[in-house]
């Protein structure tokens, strides 16, 4: 079964870009090890790149995914920071169970 959590937010368009990242958490409900891809795209917003020549201020964003845990089939909560600056704003943050646990429930 395929479980995703998304956490979209809005902001002036420039050029979209992504990171993908694999993530291992231990399950509260489980205590097993479980894998979930994170992605995050990011927009760039065009003329506060390099403004200026200052150094961007980093902001941490906090963000609470909802995933399901593949052995009892209900739901936790893990907890995500990421950074986001003036210029690469945090759009959408989307959180998969791994292909690698998808197999590992056949």
């Amino acid at each position: 079964m395929r479980e995703s959590g998304t956490v979209k937010s809005s902001g002036a368009r420039g050029g979209d870009m992504a990171e993908e990242d694999t993530i291992t958490v231990r399950c509260p409900l489980c205590h097993n090890e479980h894998r979930y891809e994170l992605r995050v795209r990011r927009t760039t917003i065009m003329g506060l790149t390099f403004f200026g020549g200052r150094p961007e201020v980093e902001t941490k964003r906090h963000y609470d995914q909802a995933v399901l845990c593949p052995v009892t089939n209900e739901r936790f909560v893990i907890p995500i920071t990421l950074t986001d600056t003036p210029s690469t704003r945090i759009d959408e943050v989307t959180i998969d169970l791994s292909e690698d646990e998808d197999d590992a429930d056949d």
